[in-house]
C-alpha cells in the first residue's frame, strides 16, 4: 500500500539530488557518480542501525567491479514501518465509501472510494567522510525543502488500469539535521527526520454476481463499475438516486445585511442587525455582499476595519460554518486602478503586489481564528461583463496560492475553496464565459512558484443558478469539468445559487424552486448549498426581489423542511430532468417539488 509513496519519494529525491551543488572536493565526486550509486535504502529507521547501515554501505560495490568498495559521502534513506494517522490539519480520511469516477477513464465507471490518512516517519542521512561535506549536503537540502514547490510531492496510485496522483506533504523537522555519533573513524553522520502526511486511495468495484454497469469484467484488474443511476422504465426521464443523510451544516444562505446602499467610489453602509440565523435551521452562511470585501476593511496599507465582519462573525460563527469571500482588491493596491467594477474602479483587478493580499489575510486569520471554516478566494471570476475581475488565471492562481498559504500558516485546519464559477449551460449568455473551459485553464495556471492552482485548493466552489430543470445537468457539466482538471476527487460546494429571476413569482413558486435547488444539490452529493440571499429587507442593494426576508410564508415552510430533512433524512429521491422536479421520502411522507 505503501510502495507507491516510497517510489515517488525516491523521485523526489533524485530531484533533490540533481540540484545539489559541489562546494567540496567529494561533492564533485558524488555527483559525477550519478543518483542510483548515490543513495540507499535501509530497512528501518537508520537512527537505531546507523552503524550496520553504514557497514553495508561500505561492504556494497559501488561501481559493479571487485575493485571499488562504496564511496562516501551517501545518500540514506528510510521509511519507519508504523502506521500513525494523520492529524486532520493535513488531509482527510474518508472512512465511508464514496461514488467517484477516476479522473482519465475512458469508461467514465463509478468506483467506491476509501482514503486512509497517514503519517509516515522518514529519515534522510547525509553520511560522508568529513564534517563539511556532511553539512553541505544536510543544509542544501533543507533549503531545497525550504522551496515552497517542494513541500509536496505526487505518489501514482493504479485502480483498474488508470494512474491517478495523490499528493502527500512533507513536515518540515524542528531540530534541522541532528548529528549521530558513531564509532567509524573519520566519519560524520547527519540525521534529518521528516514526516510525510499521506492519503492513500482504496478504490473498490463490484463483486462478481454483483449488479454493475457492464463497462467491464467483475473481479478482474478491468473491474465494471457501480450502476449508481439506473432509468426506470422505458421512455421516462426519471433518475433515481440512493438514500442520502443531510446534515445540518448542508443548507447555507448568502446574508446579504450590511449591504451596500450604493455601489461605486463612494459607498456606505447600513447597519442592520443580523438576525439569529439558526432559527431559520442554516448551518452554512457566506459572506458575500455584506459590505466587508478586501477594499472595504483594508483601506490603505496596514489600516483595516472589522466593524462589520466582527458583526456578522460573533452572530454566526457559534452556531454555523463561515465562508468568507475574498475579493475586490483595493484601488490602492490594484494592478489596475481604472478596472471596472461594480464596487469601485480598480477593484475587480488583481493586487500589483500579493504581498498585500497575504498581510490583508493573515490580519484576518489572526483576528477570527478557527472560526472561519472555508475561505473562498474571489467571486465568479468567468462572470465577463459583470466586472467581478479582469485579470488572468494565472494571478487568480497566484492569489488561490498566497491565500492558502497565508490562512494554513495561522489556521490548518480551514479549508480553501476555489474560485467559483457561473454559466454552467454553454452559451447561457454572451457576457458569461463558458464555465468549463475557463474551470480547466484555472486549474491548470501556473501559481508563479512552480504549480498550479489545482495544488492549493481543497473544495470546488461552483455558483449553479438555474431554472424549469436544467440544474441537474449544470451539476453533471461541473462534475465532468472537475475529472478533466483531474480534481474530480475533491468535494464540491454550491456556493451562491438562486432563481435566475424572481421578481413577480409566486412564493409557493419560490418555495418550490428553493427546495429544488436544495435537494438537487444535495442527491448529487454537494457538501453545501448557499441560496442568494436572505436579504437586505430595504432592498438598498437592488437585490430585494432575492430576499427571503421579504418572503416569511417561504422562510417559514423552508424552515419546516430543514428540520424534517435534518432529522429524518432523505429517502428514495426521484427526478425529474424534463420538468426539474423532485420526489423525496421524508420519515416515511412522500414530497414532490
Amino acid at each position: 500500500m505503501l510502495e507507491p509513496i516510497k517510489i515517488a519519494f525516491g523521485k523526489y529525491m533524485s530531484a533533490f539530488y540533481a540540484t545539489i551543488v559541489p562546494t567540496t572536493a567529494p561533492l564533485n565526486e558524488f555527483i559525477a557518480r550519478g543518483f542510483p550509486y548515490s543513495m540507499a535504502w535501509a530497512s528501518t529507521f537508520m537512527v537505531d542501525e546507523v552503524e550496520q547501515m553504514l557497514a553495508a554501505w561500505q561492504r556494497n560495490d559501488t561501481y559493479g567491479t571487485s575493485t571499488k568498495s562504496a564511496k562516501l559521502p551517501v545518500i540514506c534513506g528510510a521509511m519507519a514501518r508504523d502506521y500513525i494517522p494523520t492529524s486532520r490539519e493535513y488531509t482527510r480520511q474518508i472512512a465511508n465509501s464514496q461514488e467517484v469516477v477516476i479522473p482519465g477513464d475512458s469508461k467514465n465507471r463509478v468506483f467506491g472510494l476509501r482514503t486512509v490518512a497517514g503519517d509516515i516517519r522518514t529519515q534522510i542521512a547525509f553520511i560522508a567522510a568529513e564534517e563539511p561535506t556532511a553539512k553541505s549536503l544536510a543544509s542544501q537540502f533543507l533549503l531545497f525543502l525550504d522551496a515552497v514547490p517542494n513541500r509536496r510531492f505526487v505518489a501514482q496510485f493504479t485502480f483498474a488500469g488508470v494512474t491517478v496522483p495523490w499528493p502527500v506533504q512533507i513536515e518540515t523537522p524542528e531540530i534541522p539535521a541532528a548529528n549521530v555519533k558513531s564509532e567509524a573513524l573519520n566519519t560524520c553522520i547527519l540525521v534529518v527526520d521528516l514526516v510525510l502526511h499521506a492519503e492513500i486511495p482504496l478504490y473498490d468495484a463490484p463483486a462478481p454476481g454483483a449488479p454493475n454497469d457492464g463497462n467491464g469484467t467483475p473481479g478482474t484488474s478491468d473491474p465494471a463499475g457501480y450502476p449508481i443511476i439506473k432509468e426506470i422504465g422505458i421512455n421516462t426521464p426519471e433518475k433515481t438516486f440512493q438514500s442520502i443523510d443531510v446534515p445540518n451544516r448542508f443548507f447555507g444562505i448568502n446574508t446579504g445585511l450590511g449591504a451596500d446602499i450604493s455601489f461605486g467610489d463612494g459607498h456606505a453602509i447600513i447597519t442592520i442587525p443580523y438576525p439569529a440565523i439558526s432559527q431559520y435551521g442554516f448551518g452554512l452562511v457566506r459572506s458575500w455582499d455584506n459590505g466587508f470585501i478586501w477594499a472595504y476593511q483594508n483601506p490603505s496599507a496596514g489600516v483595516y476595519d472589522w466593524t462589520i465582519m466582527d458583526q456578522w462573525v460573533a452572530a454566526y460563527a457559534p452556531h454555523c460554518d463561515l465562508i468568507y469571500t475574498v475579493g475586490m482588491t483595493p484601488a490602492w493596491a490594484s494592478a489596475n486602478p481604472s478596472a471596472p467594477s461594480p464596487y469601485g474602479n480598480g477593484l475587480s483587478a488583481p493586487p500589483s503586489d500579493m504581498s498585500t493580499l497575504a498581510d490583508f489575510i493573515t490580519a484576518v486569520v489572526q483576528r477570527y481564528g478557527t472560526q472561519i471554516k472555508y475561505y473562498e478566494v474571489w467571486n465568479e471570476p468567468n462572470g465577463g461583463q459583470s466586472g467581478f475581475y479582469s485579470g488572468t488565471v494565472s494571478q487568480l492562481a497566484e492569489m488561490v496560492r498566497t491565500v492558502n498559504q497565508a490562512v494554513k500558516a495561522v489556521n490548518q485546519d480551514a479549508l480553501i475553496i476555489s474560485p467559483p464559477l457561473v454559466g454552467w449551460a454553454p452559451g447561457q449568455s454572451p457576457s458569461l464565459y463558458n464555465a468549463d473551459t475557463y474551470f480547466v485553464d484555472m486549474m491548470a495556471a501556473s501559481d508563479a512558484a512552480g504549480g498550479t492552482m489545482a495544488q492549493w485548493v481543497d473544495v470546488i466552489g461552483q455558483h449553479f443558478y438555474s431554472q424549469d430543470g436544467d440544474r441537474y445537468q449544470y451539476i453533471a457539466n461541473a462534475k465532468q469539468s472537475m475529472i478533466a482538471a483531474n480534481v474530480g476527487t475533491l468535494p464540491l460546494i454550491d456556493t451562491e445559487n438562486g432563481i435566475s429571476d424572481p421578481t413577480g413569482v409566486s412564493d409557493a413558486t419560490v418555495f418550490t424552486e428553493l427546495m429544488r435547488i436544495y435537494l438537487t444539490d444535495a442527491v448529487n452529493g454537494l457538501i453545501g448549498s448557499c441560496y442568494y440571499q436572505l436579504g437586505n429587507p430595504t432592498g438598498d442593494n437592488g437585490n430585494a426581489q432575492y430576499a427571503l426576508l421579504n418572503r416569511p410564508e417561504v422562510l417559514t415552510q423552508l424552515t419546516s423542511m430543514i428540520s424534517l430533512i435534518n432529522r429524518h433524512g432523505l429517502a428514495n429521491p426521484q427526478f425529474n430532468a424534463n420538468t426539474g422536479a423532485i420526489t423525496v421520502e421524508i420519515n416515511k411522507t412522500s414530497y414532490t417539488f
